[in-house]
């Protein structure tokens, strides 16, 4: 919800922002909707976030996804990394995140 509010308040209003809950219902929102970027949590619930960006990213290699999370620990970056994530922002860097998608 922080990551909704922080996307619709300071970043533009007009940006149209899809919750999902699960990595399954990510990867079903992406092929549905085409969105310009994904901004992907790691913790979901049943499909994490890192799973559902390689599912995404099977289905369209263009797709841009960003992989925020609160766990600093480097092992995470490279998992993202790994998983095709374009990016990857820390919650406690918002800033970098409304940066990233105003590119």
């Amino acid at each position: 919800m922080m990551v909704k509010r922080l996307i619709a308040e300071r970043i533009n209003t007009d940006i149209v922002v899809h919750e999902c809950t699960d990595g399954d219902e990510a990867l079903i929102a992406y092929t549905r909707e085409r969105p310009k970027w994904v901004v992907m949590d790691i913790e979901l619930g049943t499909t994490n976030g890192l799973t559902a960006t390689r599912a995404i990213l099977d289905h369209d290699p263009t797709a841009k996804v960003i992989v925020i999370t609160q766990y600093t620990e480097s092992a995470y970056r490279r998992a993202a990394q790994e998983a095709g994530a374009h990016a990857f922002v820390l919650k406690d860097d918002l800033p970098s995140l409304a940066k990233l998608l105003n590119d």
